[in-house]
């Protein structure tokens, strides 16, 4: 199935700005640090970033656990990496106080540019297929990786503890809004659950966006398998649901293609680290 339309007119990414937590020596900067840490595991994105190293630098030592809970949790985390893990960090969207990187000493000679490889033939328009449904190998390929990240949500789960797990969130079709499917998904609770305030949208094709969401997880107390079938059976009648289990239990075939409202095409995990 091939979906092509116009692309999606809201855009639920708001530009970033430079983050500034004051002096973080005092009180009210670790304050202010601890809130912003409240809902994120790291300074920016999803991932360590050179924001971390920046912010973390700035800091005389840990926390007070009691007074600053996410800062603590953030700083000891930060900790573990070596001095070399940090430098080769991403880099972030800005913190107040990051020092700027040194220029290079003339004396020093630039390193040759990576050569280019050779740029592959543009694909006909009609051969793309948005969801790899028309490609058996390249369906099969993305079945094996989602099974992987499933048994790595598994074996982490088996350890306790928390993690953070990032899911893409692909729309039903070209009219289905991000942005609903966006409030449905943070409107879904559970207990050990906590969804992170930042989302990224992400092109697909032909004007085509999906939604990438993450959220920390207390690993003995939330199913990822569940959560991932809550967002995919987001805007589906009850009774379509409970319709298709009894059809896949009796081992019946289920033409997904009758469900009406549908809203979400698949969830994927792309992400699931230990914090």
């Amino acid at each position: 199935r091939r979906v092509h339309g116009d692309s999606l007119r809201e855009d639920i990414v708001t530009p970033l700005k430079m983050l500034d937590f004051g002096n973080l020596k005092t009180e009210a900067g670790l304050t202010k640090l601890d809130q912003h840490l409240a809902t994120r595991s790291y300074i920016s994105g999803f991932a360590p970033s050179q924001d971390d190293v920046a912010t973390f630098a700035q800091m005389v030592t840990i926390p007070d656990s009691k007074k600053h809970p996410h800062a603590a949790r953030w700083f000891k985390h930060i900790s573990h990496f070596s001095a070399t893990q940090r430098k080769n960090f991403a880099k972030g969207q800005g913190v107040a106080g990051q020092k700027e990187e040194k220029a290079k000493s003339p004396a020093q000679k630039p390193k040759s540019p990576p050569k280019k490889p050779a740029a592959k033939p543009a694909a006909d328009e009609d051969d793309i297929d948005l969801f790899g449904e028309e490609d058996p190998k390249a369906a099969e390929e993305a079945k094996k990786l989602a099974e992987k990240k499933k048994a790595e949500a598994k074996k982490a789960t088996a350890k306790g503890g928390k993690s953070m797990v990032v899911l893409d969130v692909k729309p039903y079709d070209s009219e289905t809004p991000l942005e609903e499917i966006k409030k449905h998904i943070f409107a879904i609770t559970r207990d050990g659950l906590q969804w992170n305030a930042e989302t990224k949208k992400l092109p697909l094709a032909f004007g085509l966006f999906k939604l990438q969401v993450a959220c920390i997880v207390e690993d003995e107390t939330v199913s990822v398998d569940d959560l991932i079938q809550t967002i995919e059976a987001i805007g589906v009648d009850a009774k379509f649901l409970a319709a298709r289990k009894e059809k896949i239990e009796a081992g019946e075939d289920f033409d997904d293609e009758e469900c009406e409202g549908a809203m979400v095409q698949s969830c994927e995990i792309v992400a699931f680290n230990k914090l």
